[in-house]
């Protein structure tokens, strides 16, 4: 299971798996990689925003958090891993594989909107959603997908009515659609 925060890192982590699996006798395919990210389905990315960003706010201010914010400013912003930990990651993909909880905290909704421009949040009509998540499919070779949709105590009756609509929207879609290659495994010799 991979999120797509940091491209770079992405294709360091799902290259070197690859490259690992080769190593031991197995080809990587995209029954291999679940692509993990965050979808909410409106009749447009405005609407996604005005329903949603509540929700996601309260979660990266307060629950994502887990009540550790002593931890966290003890680890003074390396997060739960120390991303120099990590000799198979190219230099300039290697502050990505931190996690800074201050950064986290700091959320903004112009953070939400660049996250949802540059393809790291799938909000928005079904059709850019299913875009999105089809194109995060094909990027990271990923026959699975792992969605969060209710990230922050969302009601049960709102949150039931965005399962409908993706349901109902843009699941079909998903079905039908059968991702063929692990592109990062390509740019590794075995």
């Amino acid at each position: 299971m991979i999120p797509d925060h940091h491209r770079g890192l992405t294709q360091d982590v799902v290259g070197y798996y690859a490259k690992q699996l080769a190593s031991h006798g197995n080809k990587i395919t995209p029954d291999h990689i679940c692509y993990f990210t965050d979808a909410y389905v409106a009749k447009d990315r405005a609407e996604a925003i005005k329903e949603y960003s509540p929700f996601y706010l309260y979660f990266v201010h307060t629950l994502w958090h887990h009540g550790s914010l002593e931890k966290a400013s003890q680890a003074k912003g390396t997060g739960y891993v120390s991303s120099a930990s990590y000799d198979y990651i190219k230099p300039e993909n290697r502050s990505g594989a931190g996690v800074d909880r201050e950064a986290m905290q700091r959320t903004t909704m112009a953070d939400i909107e660049r996250k949802i421009e540059v393809g790291e949040l799938a909000w928005g009509s079904a059709k850019e959603v299913g875009d999105r998540l089809i194109e995060g499919a094909e990027r990271m070779g990923a026959n699975y997908l792992l969605l969060n949709m209710n990230v922050g105590a969302m009601a049960p009756e709102v949150f039931l009515e965005q399962i409908r609509r993706f349901g109902k929207d843009v699941l079909p879609r998903l079905q039908a659609h059968q991702v063929k290659r692990v592109p990062a495994a390509e740019l590794v010799a075995a």
